[in-house]
């Protein structure tokens, strides 16, 4: 850990003049020099001159590791934990280890059913105090405070910030281990994991078919309502009733090297 002092300008005025002098540090210190020099602010010994108490020299404590900086030791301190593997902090209950104290008692109340953190705006109460954040700004505030570099998108929650920015990195850091198929987030590579397990958690409450993702379940219950879409390919007289379905067949006959006839 680092630490650098902030020396901002400084107010200092003199008892015996009504006017305020700004100096710099060097100034400041050529100043308090003893005995004083005869061509630097004659007029103010430094015996009469008294700091403003509004103006103090901050020390700002660094990261070594990123670009955060606190004027406080023990801010800093927490903050070095979010670069550290080590979990010290356990749960009673599922041993499950956490980085900090307040981490840990967040998960506590998920065990208790405690839900210490109201919200101002309605009766929702939640068990941690980042879900609360995030459920006002969804519902009442509808801040956006993360917002990408790269293009107009902006998002309530600093995960979904990260994901989003892999779609301009091209980063797909989750591996399938059983192909080589790769994912920018988690939710992606759980959906495809399914391919390979044959697990299908959605199925439809009138004729029971069942399916691998939530997107497939919808569009097969438009057939039991009669209003299936029909998704017309551009290239050729098919027509399919999922988009997914039509984007496959436009990969398959339209984008290769040589597009075969349908």
């Amino acid at each position: 850990m680092r630490a650098k002092k902030i020396w901002p300008k400084l107010t200092w005025t003199c008892r015996s003049m009504t006017s305020t002098r700004v100096v710099t540090r060097l100034v400041l210190r050529l100043w308090l020099r003893r005995p004083l020099h005869p061509n630097l602010l004659p007029r103010c010994a430094p015996s009469r001159l008294q700091p403003k108490k509004s103006q103090t020299v901050t020390q700002a404590h660094m990261c070594n590791y990123c670009n955060y900086t606190s004027p406080k030791r023990y801010l800093l301190s927490r903050h070095m934990k979010s670069h550290s593997e080590e979990r010290p902090h356990k749960c009673s209950v599922c041993e499950r280890g956490f980085k900090t104290l307040a981490s840990l008692q967040n998960h506590v109340n998920t065990h208790t059913g405690t839900r210490p953190h109201q919200c101002k705006e309605c009766d929702a109460a939640f068990t941690t105090s980042g879900e609360l954040v995030r459920h006002v700004r969804y519902r009442h505030t509808h801040e956006k405070p993360h917002r990408c570099t790269e293009c107009d998108y902006a998002s309530v929650e600093l995960s979904k910030l990260k994901r989003h920015m892999r779609c301009h990195t091209g980063e797909r850091p989750y591996q399938c281990p059983h192909c080589t198929y790769a994912s920018p987030d988690t939710y992606k590579l759980k959906r495809h994991l399914r391919i390979h397990t044959g697990e299908k958690p959605y199925e439809c409450d009138v004729c029971h078919a069942r399916f691998t993702q939530s997107n497939s379940l919808k569009a097969h219950k438009l057939i039991h309502s009669g209003n299936k879409p029909i998704f017309q390919c551009e290239l050729c007289p098919t027509t399919c009733g999922r988009k997914t379905d039509l984007r496959i067949h436009v990969q398959k006959l339209h984008t290769s090297d040589k597009p075969l006839k349908c």
